[in-house]
């Protein structure tokens, strides 16, 4: 078994492993006592990043038939694991993962292909909807609006 354990949160680690030479990586949490398979997305491979206290993990893993290597949350509350990819619509392709907090709030970018930019997003997965839509430009927006406070603060500050 070769295994590749990353930091311990709340208790729990989280990490990835193989059980023989060239078979396939997945994702595996540990928790109270028992190591639970987080699954792939039909593919062979999952890759984990990051992890908040509540176990939920985010990650790549491949699509059916290898297709795609997409983006990954899992949900260690239910047990599912959701396609990330999957929730952009409208020409948004290339997503990567930021970070993960104790929430459910995923950060990120993703790529728009109707202007050939990079967009900043935050997933915020709700009670009711825990893949809610993402919002690209919304962290854009935010910092935009931290720089302009910033810059007038220390206008201010100057005269």
């Amino acid at each position: 078994v070769q295994t590749c354990a990353l930091p311990i949160y709340a208790g729990q680690v989280f990490g990835q492993g193989t059980i023989w030479a060239g078979g396939p990586t997945n994702g595996f949490l540990y928790s109270n006592g028992q190591m639970t398979n987080i699954g792939t997305l039909g593919g062979f491979n999952t890759y984990v990043t990051f992890m908040n206290d509540e176990g939920d993990i985010i990650g790549t893993s491949q699509t059916a038939g290898n297709a795609s290597t997409d983006p990954y949350f899992y949900d260690a509350g239910t047990g599912q694991m959701t396609d990330l990819e999957s929730l952009f619509t409208g020409g948004f392709t290339d997503v990567s993962l930021g970070e993960l907090n104790d929430a459910g709030d995923i950060i990120g970018t993703a790529y728009d292909t109707n202007d050939n930019t990079s967009e900043a997003f935050i997933i915020t997965p709700s009670e009711e909807n825990p893949t809610a839509t993402p919002e690209p430009g919304s962290l854009l927006l935010f910092g935009t609006g931290l720089s302009c406070l910033g810059g007038w603060l220390r206008k201010k500050r100057s005269v």
